[in-house]
């Protein structure tokens, strides 16, 4: 016979404990626009993949971002599922292209509102209480996927019709 089918996912804040069953543990309102959800050992992390998000750019961030009417938010949640609860977030310029998390990194490949500003922007997880840029770089081109492999970032970014620029 064949194997039986993997079981099906349960929506944020659910838990599979019984999958014929799931019971909702707890609830945390979070608002932005949908993104990611990843998780590592120190907590979970959701991704807002852009809109005219609630947060501000940090001091940090340097001044010709600051124009960017699109923000991506990272919000970092404790405690789930039992009585998840939000500790930090870090506002990001643009809107996400892609995104990975390698260790306590997490890498976001974002571009602007007018399609000719993009940017590489590497957060430190280590901390959920105070979620930190790591790195940023401003790239050129229509970003169109990130792949991270250890040290390594790799970047897609359209220039013409037809080429394709690896970074």
């Amino acid at each position: 016979p064949p194997p039986p089918p993997p079981p099906a996912l349960a929506p944020l804040g659910q838990t599979t404990a019984d999958p014929a069953a799931p019971a909702l543990q707890a609830r945390l309102d979070l608002t932005g626009g949908a993104g990611e959800i990843y998780i590592t050992e120190k907590g979970f992390y959701v991704l807002f993949k852009g809109s005219e998000a609630r947060c501000s750019l940090s001091r940090d961030m340097e001044h010709e971002w600051t124009t960017e009417p699109v923000r991506s938010e990272i919000t970092a949640v404790s405690g789930a599922p039992e009585n998840p609860w939000e500790e930090d977030s870090y506002c990001l310029p643009g809107e996400v292209v892609a995104s990975r998390v390698i260790g306590n990194v997490m890498s976001v490949a974002t571009k602007g509102s007018t399609g000719t500003a993009n940017w590489l922007f590497s957060v430190d997880l280590i901390n959920p209480k105070q979620l930190s840029l790591r790195e940023a770089a401003y790239l050129p081109g229509a970003l169109a996927e990130i792949h991270v492999a250890g040290d390594a970032i790799f970047l897609a970014a359209e220039q013409d019709a037809g080429t394709l620029d690896l970074f």
